[in-house]
């Protein structure tokens, strides 16, 4: 699990990291999951990516959502990711994710802390789900605590799950 050195310089929230190589393959996704959100349109989870480049941070993403989907007993897949276009780098228009088609949009009028995820067993029904993104540069403890706070369950691929795990992605 990467973990951020708290000696570290204060972060930028305006610059946008560059990056080449995919940072969560062989680390843990930080997503926590609630399968009863307040109510409606209310986020169903808290997801704190790694870096800003979306391009490298969706195959994570999607594997978790869609092991914790299997695992609440819903056939869903995800479809659509919708996202605020000036919080990411590397914004692709279309992707295939595990053999798995994922249209990828993007709206100016979205909170960039905002994530909203379209799932379904088919192209016709959807299942609207929504998350709150922190910062990549979040610091270690106020994310944590924030991840903590976030309530749900950690995803975690497809094992039982506790409020301390958090999810291993395959390699």
């Amino acid at each position: 699990m990467a973990t951020r050195s708290p000696s570290a310089p204060p972060p930028n929230l305006y610059r946008r990291p560059e990056i080449a190589a995919p940072p969560t393959v062989g680390g843990s996704l930080r997503l926590r999951m609630d399968p009863f959100p307040a109510a409606r349109g209310a986020p169903a989870g808290i997801w704190w990516p790694y870096t800003t480049n979306l391009t490298a941070e969706l195959p994570a993403l999607v594997a978790g959502l869609t092991a914790w989907l299997n695992d609440t007993g819903h056939e869903l897949k995800v479809r659509r990711i919708t996202v605020n276009l000036s919080a990411w780098t590397h914004v692709p228009t279309r992707t295939e994710i595990a053999g798995q088609p994922v249209r990828i949009t993007w709206s100016g009028t979205l909170d960039p802390h905002i994530t909203r995820i379209a799932c379904a067993p088919d192209e016709r029904t959807f299942l609207l789900i929504t998350l709150l993104v922190l910062p990549p540069d979040t610091p270690y403890g106020p994310g944590r605590a924030a991840m903590a706070r976030g309530g749900g369950t950690s995803v975690r691929g497809s094992q039982p799950r506790t409020q301390t795990q958090e999810t291993q992605v395959p390699t």
